[in-house]
């Protein structure tokens, strides 16, 4: 509605006298002056009207006014806290959460107010198309912003009013109730879950021995935090994916830990990779729930299989040597058109394989299903490998056959193989295979008088990994030894033929047997039974969250196989670019332990290097992966003070999930009537 109206400041009998009086002067005036033409007469007495009217405003001096009433409709910000630790609450999830922003919007629909909907996380975020958009999947609260936004931000909606709804825990940015001025406009409050601390049980720790025999007892022992309300948390153990053990502890509110342990008889040899996990039915944090342990078992020797697909002197020698020591039993197998021939009395087929070696195979004669029952059982068994390329060997199928590909490029020789020298490669001299062999003062120069060996390659490229300790003497070196430890396992690849004739050495007249010395190395290098080797080390788990601290522990023994605690290890964690981080591991009077921080993203290799005195004991990598940010997990609780405090600084109100619908009691959702004047 529009109207106008004209008001004069000074108007009484005074002034109309006087206006009178001026214009009978002027009327007067203008008569006497009468004679003039008709033009003339026209613009003086539209000039006398101006001059009239312009000294009577003058005199009375009027307002005039223009006023427009309007009906407006009052605007609330409804701010959705869109973060994950939102649905980690007792009985809240997405769907209920959805429905409770579609209620509040309806209600200021049913009073005729226009809300506004904006979600926020660390940032604030654009308005959703309907409330269904809401995914609760940000990874962080900043509620700081949202009253920063409330204060500096209002001509963009000219807001009467905002809610925020959120559990109140806000992990990024000022803290919302130490911030030194707070919105002009009421703000209200809704908190979502308990503002108690949600029960959150948890596994701790898990600790296993790093090996053990067949049927030994073998205690997993776990430490357990049973956080809850009350009832019974249920603790597993699996083996390689399979539960075996369950027990039940009861769930206290206090937050000590118990400790939960299982016995276990193993009744095969192989990797045992076991898991103690908590049932997560009531537990809104999962990241916790689970631990690792790794542990290799052994039967009274360890089962070394060699298979072979061609004759040669090489698994001769090998074989002698394998006699020679008494914790391996060696089985043998020559495949041969299309069949399996064995001296066993087993098939070896039904026994743990501990340690493969392949001499020249696979080849192109073996059949499809020889191939394929080979490959089947070294992905069952996991064992360590060590592979002799002979002429015949199909590149292909090897690498096809093993669990990571050995050879990446090659060239091979097409007559004759080449007679070439040997050296050990300066980097890998410490490397504890030779430990036997670099205590003999006249080393290098028995190994300068080495004979020469066949090399069937003019190119050689192996796959990332593996590295050479035996190389060619030329300076285009190729690799005629090389060893990789990948995800705990271990390998050895031989590219030169003929190696044992360096057990047949002599200098002087004293008997140098490198190649025995040298092969035993290799076996009790694969085994894990090479003392000096012996790193074993593993991560509490595999997969975890950025912003936590991975756990790393194991031993390393001496020569004779006892833990010792003076190695000096050096560790490091590196990314996917080759960066580099160093951490430290520590011991702790019956293991090594360190921790890592986990402060970005993506897939990592530990790599942990140790030496015992002057001799390096090998190294130890595990791979691991981190995902995005848990801290939304951190703390799963509402924090109704910082909620109930907002709303006191603002003048709101602070609701419960109960009681919501209320705010339309308390909120001014009239529609008001604005007079503008002009």
């Amino acid at each position: 509605m529009n109207s106008l109206s004209v008001q004069f400041q000074n108007i009484s009998i005074w002034t109309a006298l006087v206006c009178i009086a001026i214009f009978t002067i002027l009327f007067l005036s203008f008569r006497h002056s009468s004679t003039q033409s008709k033009p003339m007469f026209g613009v003086l007495l539209a000039l006398r009207i101006f001059v009239y009217i312009f000294i009577i405003i003058l005199i009375v001096k009027p307002i005039v006014s223009w006023e427009m009433v309007i009906n407006k409709r009052p605007t609330v910000l409804l701010f959705v806290d869109d973060s994950q630790s939102m649905t980690a609450h007792r009985g809240i999830d997405q769907d209920s959460l959805q429905k409770v922003v579609q209620n509040v919007a309806e209600l200021g629909k049913n009073h005729l107010a226009e809300l506004v909907i904006i979600p926020f996380g660390l940032s604030i975020g654009n308005e959703p198309d309907r409330p269904s958009d809401l995914t609760f999947t940000r990874d962080g609260t900043n509620i700081s912003n949202v009253l920063k936004y409330c204060e500096t931000d209002p001509d963009k909606y000219s807001p009467d009013a905002a809610i925020i709804l959120s559990d109140g825990v806000s992990n990024s940015g000022e803290e919302p109730v130490m911030l030194k001025s707070f919105p002009r406009i009421p703000v209200f409050t809704v908190g979502v879950g308990d503002s108690l601390m949600i029960m959150d049980p948890a596994v701790v720790d898990v600790s296993a021995p790093f090996m053990s025999g067949i049927g030994d007892s073998v205690t997993i022992e776990a430490r357990v935090l049973p956080l809850g309300y009350g009832g019974m948390v249920s603790v597993t153990l699996q083996e390689n994916g399979r539960i075996i053990r369950r027990k039940n502890i009861p769930a206290t509110p206090q937050a000590l830990n118990q400790k939960v342990t299982f016995n276990v008889v193993p009744d095969h040899s192989g990797i045992f990779n076991y898991c103690v996990l908590i049932d997560t039915t009531r537990d809104r944090n999962p990241i916790n729930n689970v631990k690792y342990a790794r542990m290799r078992v052994y039967d009274n020797r360890v089962k070394l299989v060699i298979i072979q697909g061609q004759n040669s002197f090489d698994v001769r020698f090998f074989t002698m040597v394998c006699s020679s020591i008494p914790e391996i039993e060696t089985i043998k197998m020559t495949a041969y058109k299309g069949k399996w021939y064995s001296e066993s009395t087993i098939d070896p087929f039904q026994i743990q394989w501990d340690v493969v070696a392949f001499f020249g195979f696979p080849t192109n004669d073996i059949s499809p299903d020889q191939f394929e029952s080979v490959a089947a059982k070294i992905n069952r068994d996991d064992p360590a490998l060590y592979i002799q390329i002979l002429p015949d060997v199909n590149i292909e199928m090897l690498n096809r056959l093993l669990p990571y590909p050995v050879i990446r490029d090659c060239q091979k020789i097409k007559t004759d193989a080449n007679s070439v020298s040997t050296r050990i490669n300066d980097i890998s001299k410490q490397h504890p295979v030779f430990m036997n062999l670099i205590s003999d003062k006249q080393l290098k120069r028995d190994w300068s008088e080495l004979p020469p060996v066949g090399m069937t390659f003019k190119k050689l490229q192996l796959s990332p990994g593996y590295f050479p300790i035996i190389e060619t003497e030329d300076q285009a070196a190729i690799p005629v030894m090389s060893l990789c430890e990948k995800e705990g396992n271990r390998c050895v690849f031989v590219s030169g033929l003929d190696i044992w004739r360096w057990g047949m050495m002599t200098t002087g007249g004293t008997n140098h047997y490198i190649y025995p010395n040298l092969m035993n190395s290799l076996i009790k290098w694969m085994s894990d039974t090479l003392s000096t080797s012996n790193m074993q080390f593993s991560l509490d788990k595999d997969v975890y969250f950025k912003g936590e601290l991975a756990e790393v522990s194991g031993v390393v023994t001496d020569v004779d196989g006892k833990i010792v605690s003076n190695a000096a290890l050096n560790a490091q964690i590196v990314d996917e670019r080759n960066k580099t981080v160093e951490f430290l591991i520590q011991w702790d009077g019956s293991k090594y332990r360190g921790d890592i921080p986990l402060t970005e993203e993506g897939k990592f290799q530990i790599i942990i290097n140790g030496k015992i005195g002057e001799f390096n004991v090998g190294n130890c990598r595990r791979s691991i992966r981190v995902l995005p940010n848990s801290v939304e997990y951190q703390v799963i609780r509402q924090n109704n003070e910082a909620l109930k405090e907002i709303a006191v600084r603002t003048d709101g109100s602070y609701f419960s999930l109960g009681n919501y619908k209320l705010l339309s009691e308390k909120i001014d959702l009239e529609t008001r009537v604005i007079n503008r004047e002009y």
